[in-house]
């Protein structure tokens, strides 16, 4: 057994003498190539100028976390729901990260054809062995910058339950095609949001007695008026969530109970 041991501790003795000289002769080749690659000169000087171009400090995975209420919140998320309320709330501020991000490709595209340039035209006379190339190339490739150029965003879509005995998580990752995808799509729910809204303010008080007296102060579909008792109402007859305008031939006199069976039903092929 003691034959065994001494048999171990010499083998492991040698390999760490072997590891020692490899390591050595590598560190000796790394110097060389660093005292005769014009490459990694030129790469270094190409570095300095373009160093304060680029925006290192973006992190291209965005993180949000919806941490829910309770189980059953958390079953009805969905990734669309989570993802809009992300947008409507840290929107600006995700588009600031993406357009550093744009820019830091822009300028990237230009800073990787120099650096393609400067390999390509490398002089190579110097290479004594061909571990030099080899690490000449390695050394290039670190050497490059890899500045932040897309933009990802995770969404997680948590729930604890108020013991924390029992966690529940699901996530999705979007790419930045899917983001845009998800600005665009914001930005006709704002667009049709504002749209109702100026809809309804074109309801003014001189157009609503217009369409009472052209209905002559009857609901058009019961018959009742003020002096049975009930309120009246002004009504689109196709609704302003389904695109209804706020004119004369889209507007007509309904009496509360009325107006508020119908809701916002509508029927393009039906009566209404």
């Amino acid at each position: 057994m003691d034959n065994f041991y001494t048999i171990l501790l010499i083998i492991l003795a040698v390999i760490s003498i072997i590891f020692a000289i490899v390591y050595f002769f590598m560190r000796l080749a790394k110097t060389y190539v660093i005292q005769n690659s014009d490459a990694l000169e030129s790469l270094d000087n190409v570095n300095s100028e373009y160093f304060h171009m680029f925006n290192f400090e973006i992190d291209e995975m965005q993180h949000y976390t919806k941490r829910q209420k309770n189980k059953s919140a958390f079953d009805r998320a969905t990734r669309h729901d989570i993802v809009m309320e992300y947008l409507y709330k840290y929107g600006g501020r995700l588009q600031e990260t993406m357009e550093i991000a744009r820019q830091n490709a822009s300028i990237y595209n230009e800073y990787s054809n120099i650096c393609n340039e400067i390999y390509a035209k490398r002089h190579t006379d110097w290479y004594k062995l061909s571990i030099h190339e080899k690490i000449e190339l390695k050394m290039f490739g670190e050497m490059m910058f890899n500045p932040p150029r897309t933009i990802s965003l995770r969404i997680d879509n948590r729930y604890t339950s108020p013991k924390g005995q029992k966690r529940y998580c699901n996530y999705c990752i979007l790419n930045t095609q899917q983001i845009e995808e998800a600005f665009a799509e914001l930005d006709k729910m704002e667009e049709a949001k504002q749209a109702k809204q100026y809809q309804r303010s074109m309801m003014t008080d001189s157009l609503r007695y217009d369409i009472l007296k052209r209905d002559g102060f009857k609901c058009v579909l019961c018959g009742c008026s003020a002096e049975d008792g009930v309120k009246l109402h002004v009504d689109h007859i196709v609704p302003i969530a389904k695109g209804g305008l706020t004119v004369a031939s889209n507007l007509r006199t309904l009496c509360e109970r009325c107006n508020l069976g119908k809701s916002d039903k509508y029927d393009p092929d039906g009566i209404n």
